[in-house]
């Protein structure tokens, strides 16, 4: 099973429950259905990825009864400022004024800001899922109420642990992302599991980080960074 179908299954038990929980009595879904379950996807359509998440959203969603899905794309990889998020946040809350959103499912980063971030605001009573992020810590803070989700986690020290295995001589390892939500997440991650030992000698201070990658799409990090430096991919 994939990692992305595995997340998703257990998101979707989350999904479950909350559909069921709130749902009203038999008369009253006579007048009230189909329920309306908002996808909000961080990114673009033909992103491999995120393409695989939605994907499987919608296939586990069609197992409720007569279920409306509108789709909303962030387009966060092309526009990951937060002018952009703003901007689309007051689209989206102007878009939806007056409907009754019975549930959010929020994938990766930039949703999930989104609706913590503006959840005054931004469908303040609705339930909200979400999935493929790495922590949640710094989206709790907005004080977002009855939401749940599944975490993606990363495990950057045993991935540091293999690389002085097959390359003991290693003395300064280079992270690369890019400067969206979810790029920055994983910044932190390497960030908080960067760490000393008396044998590597690997430290906070010996780790690189590449600065937003709003490269030229030929560019080559490989050219860039000396020999022998091992690299960690985030994004």
């Amino acid at each position: 099973m994939n990692s992305v179908k595995r997340t998703l299954i257990f998101t979707f038990a989350a999904v479950w429950c909350f559909c069921f929980a709130s749902l009203p009595s038999s008369a009253a879904r006579e007048t009230q259905f189909p329920p309306k379950v908002l996808i909000l996807n961080s990114y673009h359509p033909g992103f491999s990825w995120s393409d695989d998440e939605e994907a499987e959203v919608i296939e586990q969603l069609k197992h409720l009864p007569s279920i409306d899905i509108p789709v909303e794309y962030l387009d966060a990889k092309r526009y990951p400022r937060e002018s952009d998020q703003l901007q689309i946040k007051t689209f989206l809350a102007e878009k939806y004024l007056g409907e009754k959103i019975d549930l959010v499912i929020a994938l990766d980063d930039a949703a999930v800001e989104l609706v913590t971030k503006f959840h005054t605001d931004f469908f303040p009573e609705t339930p909200v899922v979400f999935a493929g992020i790495t922590s949640f810590n710094k989206y709790s803070a907005f004080g977002r109420k009855n939401i749940t989700g599944i975490l993606e986690t990363q495990d950057i020290k045993n991935t540091v642990d293999m690389i002085l295995r097959f390359h003991p001589d290693t003395r300064e390892i280079v992270g690369i992302s890019d400067a969206t939500v979810g790029g920055l997440s994983g910044y932190s991650v390497i960030l908080l599991n960067t760490y000393t030992t008396d044998s590597s000698g690997i430290s906070p201070n010996t780790s690189r980080w590449s600065p937003s990658c709003a490269r030229p799409r030929k560019w080559n990090p490989w050219a860039v960074w000396p020999e022998g430096w091992p690299m960690i991919l985030t994004t």
